[in-house]
């Protein structure tokens, strides 16, 4: 199971890194890239201007804003922007002799590389607001780490500059005399980073030894570049919040009351919501009406999240394989640390009972011998007691039998009393 956001914190038995290695802890985050398009320039076939009417034509359109009517499910929440849209900026472009000779002169009106296209191209579409780049290579096929080395590649990329969109576009392309060097009619829309759309996995913030308050969860949380800000929250204060006394959190609804309760001084124009294209899911972003940046530089994100009881190791040690997986191997390593110093700090765990037992057995045994001390005390005060009464009764017994001794010995003398 695979957890990539703040949501899911089983603060009694979390996982730190599951069995395939992967780290739940990364944090949830989103940011934005600004529209951009890439295009291969003709190796070996060059841009020869000299010819008479040779031109390459076309419109350069940027940063129009998105309309979302047209998007369906979850990413068309973080994109609902209200209108009226921003068509964005448009420029007729006209590359001839005369504009490649005020690039450099010593070309003779001739492009032949991907590099000298790019820099004609950057004096032409810089004062516009884009950019073009060339590359000297390209991985292939794509995804792949295969570096192939060549002077094609090469893309245009929205400086974003227009208003609040992040769009690029090469529309009307026609050329005369000459080939359009690779130029296609293309477009593209940046990505808007000023939200996320995380599942809800329920989850209990459970009673810490002796902690009264219970597990805490702390984290820090930003907005489109902003000083990211602190929060945390523990069993009392979700208890407290729903009015429970579990430390519970079971429903997306009352995860985002408790996100509410942690971020709104804060972030006034942020939206958090149940994703009303999906209940398991919680939309927070930034509120559209007052934020409508697109492109690089808008991002939202949870970071550095910390379970106070964390981490727990999880990895099945006898499914340690480096010969099977030699890509997991910074995961094993870390999961090594993770369970020695686990190890550790349980043999101190388990050294400090040792040593409250050896006080509590040493104590006990002095508390016996004190008792048996009292009980001994006790008992030679109870003998004297009736040893003295013994004596007593014999004193008394004693005196009675010498009376009658005496009264038999002188009876006359006894009588003479009674008349």
């Amino acid at each position: 199971m695979r957890y990539d956001t703040l949501y899911p914190v089983r603060a009694s038995a979390t996982i730190y890194y599951t069995e395939t290695g992967t780290s739940w802890m990364n944090p949830a985050q989103n940011s934005g890239s600004a529209g951009t398009f890439s295009f291969n320039f003709p190796h070996g076939s060059p841009l020869d201007f000299n010819s008479a009417g040779a031109e390459i034509k076309f419109d350069i359109i940027l940063d129009k804003e998105y309309d979302p009517s047209g998007d369906t499910g979850i990413d068309a929440e973080l994109r609902d922007l209200p209108g009226p849209y921003y068509a964005g900026h448009k420029q007729t472009i006209t590359i001839t002799k005369a504009q490649v000779d005020a690039y450099d002169a010593s070309l003779g009106g001739v492009i032949s590389t991907n590099t000298q296209f790019a820099g004609l191209l950057n004096t032409l579409l810089g004062p516009e607001g884009a950019s073009v780049s060339a590359s000297y290579g390209h991985y292939e096929p794509p995804g792949s780490n295969n570096w192939v080395h060549d002077d094609v590649l090469m893309s245009i990329t929205t400086g974003q500059t227009h208003g609040d969109g992040s769009y690029v576009e090469i529309a009307n392309l026609s050329s005369t005399g000459v080939s359009t060097g690779g130029l296609i009619q293309k477009s593209d829309f940046g990505e808007r980073g000023s939200g996320l759309t995380p599942p809800f996995e329920q989850f209990t913030l459970h009673i810490d030894g002796n902690n009264p308050d219970g597990v805490q969860v702390s984290f820090q949380f930003s907005l489109n570049g902003a000083p990211a800000k602190s929060y945390s929250f523990d069993r009392t204060y979700v208890n407290n919040l729903l009015g429970k006394d579990t430390g519970a959190v079971e429903t997306a609804d009352e995860m985002v009351t408790l996100l509410h309760s942690l971020l709104d001084a804060d972030w006034p124009d942020a939206i958090i919501a149940v994703s009303s294209a999906d209940p398991g899911r919680i939309i927070l972003k930034s509120d559209p009406s007052a934020d409508r940046k697109w492109g690089s530089g808008t991002s939202a994100a949870f970071s550095n999240i910390v379970v106070s009881i964390e981490p727990l190791p999880a990895i099945n040690f006898l499914a340690i394989d480096i010969e099977e997986n030699p890509d997991l191997i910074d995961h094993y390593i870390n999961y090594m640390e993770v369970a020695g110093q686990r190890v550790v700090e349980g043999a101190s765990v388990l050294g400090a009972l040792k040593k409250r037992i050896d006080m509590q057995s040493e104590f006990a045994n002095r508390l016996i011998e004190t008792i048996d001390k009292g009980i001994g005390r006790l008992i030679d005060a109870n003998m004297n007691v009736v040893s003295t009464r013994l004596k007593a009764l014999q004193a008394q017994e004693q005196l009675a039998t010498q009376s009658l001794h005496i009264a038999n010995n002188n009876a006359e003398a006894i009588l003479l009393l009674f008349r």
